[in-house]
């Protein structure tokens, strides 16, 4: 294949892609948006964030944010992944975009960044299990017992690790304290 003819194929590529896009938020608004699923996936989304803010320590904002962002950032890379490679989806989207669902990446950061907040001198090799016990094994079967999480080509004991290191992760950095020796301006 020549360079022209790859840039020729990219540009269909593109633009098939592009036209999906269109067809996918015109049956989003047409099929999902103001069902019950949504109405779900909205509540899921907005509640954590909601309830986070009057439970966290607000001294310690800054120190769980930072690893609460990584955390986003991982799942939904890893959730864009598994959804673009057809290893799951979510037919009920709360926003018919990237990250594929995002109520649910907001929920793992709650997660975590509870975990993080309490107990702080508890082990965090257990943290990490109870995080990947609980999203392996109760969140995401109960999402797809409500039909919001499709699998495809997956296994909840796959989930396991990657949720054990996403958490482990997490409490790295939430420990760091390279900001602190940072000279003010």
């Amino acid at each position: 294949m020549t360079n022209e003819e790859y840039l020729k194929h990219i540009k269909e590529l593109i633009s098939n892609t592009a036209q999906d896009s269109i067809e996918y938020v015109i049956l989003w608004k047409e099929h999902v948006l103001f069902t019950w699923q949504w109405w779900f996936s909205l509540v899921l989304f907005v509640v954590p964030i909601i309830v986070w803010f009057f439970i966290r320590k607000k001294n310690s904002t800054d120190r769980l944010l930072y690893p609460g962002i990584i955390v986003l950032l991982s799942a939904s890379w890893l959730d864009f992944m598994g959804n673009n490679f057809g290893l799951w989806y979510y037919p009920y989207k709360l926003i018919p975009s990237i990250p594929p669902y995002i109520p649910f990446e907001t929920f793992i950061v709650f997660e975590v960044m509870l975990l993080l907040q309490y107990k702080p001198k508890s082990s965090p090799f257990l943290k990490a299990l109870i995080l990947g016990l609980f999203n392996s094994f109760v969140s995401e079967p109960l999402l797809s017992w409500l039909g919001i999480y499709v699998v495809v080509h997956w296994s909840n004991f796959i989930s396991l690790p990657i949720y054990i290191l996403i958490y482990l992760l997490a409490d790295y950095f939430s420990k760091r304290n390279k900001m602190n020796n940072l000279d003010a301006p």
